[in-house]
């Protein structure tokens, strides 16, 4: 994650963790998620946001590819998948 987007996670209290649960739930989009974290942003925090969604996605991504190595279940990829997530 980057410096801003641990800045902007510090200082709104978001979650990393929730955001991946909900990502691979199936609860959240990645562009429902950008747009929660953008709504009523400043300028100069925006691009902290976007570092922070890449990140979350990131890490939903890693922990899927792990669950779908260990059990070959890869209904956590299909998720993120829907989700908007690339997962290539």
């Amino acid at each position: 994650m980057s410096p801003a987007a641990a800045a902007n996670v510090e200082e709104s209290g978001a979650s990393p963790t929730d955001d991946v649960l909900a990502l691979l739930g199936g609860t959240r989009t990645k562009a429902s998620l950008l747009a929660e974290c953008l709504d009523g942003a400043d300028d100069d925090r925006a691009e902290g946001w976007r570092d922070y969604v890449d990140a979350v996605c990131d890490a939903a991504l890693s922990r899927a590819r792990r669950q779908a190595s260990r059990t070959g279940e890869r209904f956590g990829l299909q998720r993120l998948e829907e989700a908007g997530v690339d997962i290539d």
